[in-house]
């Protein structure tokens, strides 16, 4: 069945499970914004999948674009549950990472072609996949918008917004 859906698995870096004391429920810890799902920002480097999740490779790619669309019309989306470790500082996906990852493929344009997963699979890309990478970005810009341009343009509107003076 995963040999026709969108493997990416690359976009959350796996890890062993460590045990020891997690942070308690009421911690602000492990929550994250949509900008910290960027490869560049902190949180996204110290997001883990443990070892014993199955691989992030059950979705099509209707699947990843309706749910990230889903999440841009602010409808509801299941509990994602997330774990940190006290000694690493490191935080786990326990549940979610499906969900997590279709974020973060929007997020860094990467949708099991782009440089995250070349990297994680050393460039050798099935055509299969680069075909889905291909389709969800023709989607994905059709239907929701390249994130880093509505980022920008957000931004910029924020930054307008503040040079017009109030008469």
């Amino acid at each position: 069945m995963a040999a026709f859906n969108v493997n990416l698995d690359a976009l959350i870096e796996r890890e062993d499970f460590e045990s020891g004391e997690a942070i308690g429920a009421g911690s602000d810890e492990p929550r994250f914004r949509l900008n910290e799902l960027h490869r560049s920002a902190m949180y996204f480097k110290v997001l883990r999948k443990p070892d014993f999740q199955r691989a992030t490779d059950n979705w099509t790619p209707t699947l990843i674009v309706d749910f990230v669309q889903s999440f841009v019309d602010d409808e509801l989306i299941p509990s994602i549950i997330l774990w940190q470790s006290k000694q690493t500082g490191k935080v786990f996906v326990i549940d979610g990472a499906h969900r997590i990852s279709a974020l973060i493929s929007w997020v860094n344009n990467d949708y099991g072609n782009g440089d995250i997963s070349k990297k994680f699979f050393k460039y050798d890309i099935p055509a299969k996949q680069r075909k889905f990478d291909s389709v969800i970005r023709e989607q994905m810009e059709s239907r929701i918008g390249n994130y880093e341009k509505l980022a920008q343009a957000i931004n910029f509107a924020a930054a307008s917004c503040r040079c017009i003076k109030r008469v």
